[in-house]
């Protein structure tokens, strides 16, 4: 399940900033297999001060056309599947709406699969966390606010959320 955020300037139009989604979850469908359905992006326009960037960065030409995307996905892919998803992105924000090849700039962050977690709404005590597991565990109560039943942790989320 990638999460894909997409950074650009202020003032396109709703048609583009829908055509950039549309080209990177197509090029992840056809590079890192990616399921029907499963598209969770979101675009955020920033102005000119709240923007910055190097112009000419290792070479490249950028301009206030820069689309920046950050890609969270599992650390399951191939060299070689990166390298074609970061094409395909490329290719297809070319042809639609067409951003130049050097306008676009891809992050992508990999996380470390864990096995199936089936989370439900519950809480933990952190305190009762084997060391290595705690951080792991702290992150997603504190994003998601689920506990991994995996783990078999039990306390009330309302306690530790409420806690100083």
């Amino acid at each position: 399940m990638p999460l894909t955020r997409i950074s650009l300037r202020a003032g396109k139009s709703p048609d583009y900033r829908a055509a950039l989604i549309r080209g990177v979850y197509r090029a992840m469908r056809e590079t890192f297999a990616v399921p029907e359905d499963d598209l969770f992006a979101i675009v955020h326009e920033h102005d000119a001060a709240g923007f910055a960037y190097g112009r000419t960065y290792l070479g490249i030409p950028r301009d206030d056309d820069l689309v920046l995307i950050q890609i969270t996905a599992n650390a399951t892919r191939t060299t070689g599947q990166k390298r074609a998803l970061y094409r395909a992105i490329a290719g297809n924000l070319a042809d639609d709406p067409g951003v130049r090849p050097g306008n676009v700039f891809i992050n992508l962050v990999e996380v470390v699969p864990t096995e199936s977690l089936d989370c439900f709404d519950e809480t933990l005590e952190v305190s009762s966390l084997p060391i290595g597991e705690s951080l792991f565990c702290q992150r997603i109560l504190l994003s998601d606010l689920f506990l991994c039943k995996r783990f078999g942790w039990t306390s009330t989320l309302a306690a530790y959320a409420n806690s100083d």
